[in-house]
């Protein structure tokens, strides 16, 4: 709910916004009438509307050049008008809607009762609430090899190479919550089989998770076609590229490229 009312009220400083522009723009265009649209035979013919009671109006030939103007201003202004109507609809809707709204959203009166929290099992969670109950679902991982170097994030946990690590400490710089190769189940052919990408992030505003893997030797043949198949596979279990699966690359002369990185991020800030 405290979603809503925050997307209302950037909704409602958008409106004010159009309606001062079409109030401008419509202050700067003369009254000349309004257009009508006829089709007698199929094509679009105008006609400017300027008497009360004519139902015909003035038939506005568009091989005229003056005229196909006129027609563009009529149309133009109508289209303002209609605008400036619309907008000015929404604009008291919102504004009725969040005077009637209570106080208090649902999520937060389980956060607004600190003392009965053990007690209660609440119906909807707050954002900060849902984000620390998700971060701190436990996860069995994949377990590190005697001769695996490993890299200690800010964090404090440890990853398996130096860009994973700069990808987790942007992760963690930014807000975003994520899981560290947490597994994740998925079809493949008749059988379920287990992975655990290298990242799962959340985005705070839909709650929806995302796969976020990172392929470091991108140039190695037999690495690249191991690439493919994985990313394939993500897109045949329902993941959206650019939605709920992300991917960063590098390859031997080509670094992790962080501009690159923080254009990926860049839609779950915030």
């Amino acid at each position: 709910m405290e979603k809503i009312i925050s997307q209302l009220n950037e909704k409602k400083i958008f409106f004010e916004s159009l309606i001062q522009k079409t109030k401008v723009a419509l202050k700067k265009s003369p009254d000349e009438g309004h257009l009508r649209v006829g089709r007698p035979k199929g094509k679009p013919q105008y006609f400017q509307m300027t008497q009360k009671g004519d139902t015909n109006g003035r038939y506005l030939c568009q091989k005229r050049p003056e005229l196909k103007a006129l027609t563009m201003r009529l149309a133009q202004r109508d289209y303002n008008l209609k605008l400036l109507k619309n907008c000015e609809a929404w604009e008291k809707a919102i504004n009725l809607f969040l005077k009637a709204a209570p106080g208090e959203c649902p999520e937060e009166i389980f956060t607004n009762c600190p003392a009965r929290r053990d007690l209660i099992k609440p119906a909807v969670l707050s954002d900060s609430e849902f984000i620390k109950n998700w971060q701190n679902t436990p996860f069995k991982g994949k377990t590190f090899d005697s001769t695996d170097i490993g890299f200690l994030t800010n964090r404090g946990e440890r990853v398996r190479s130096k860009s994973e690590k700069i990808i987790a400490d942007r992760l963690n710089f930014l807000g975003i919550p994520y899981r560290y190769e947490a597994p994740v189940k998925l079809k493949m052919s008749v059988r379920t089989i287990l992975l655990h990408p290298d990242f799962t992030i959340l985005n705070k505003r839909t709650r929806k998770e995302i796969i976020f893997e990172h392929f470091g030797l991108a140039d190695d043949p037999e690495y690249a076609v191991s690439m493919v198949k994985k990313i394939n596979l993500y897109l045949l279990n329902g993941y959206v590229l650019g939605e709920t699966l992300l991917f960063s690359q590098e390859t031997d002369t080509v670094p992790l490229d962080t501009r690159v990185l923080d254009k990926l991020l860049a839609p779950l800030c915030g």
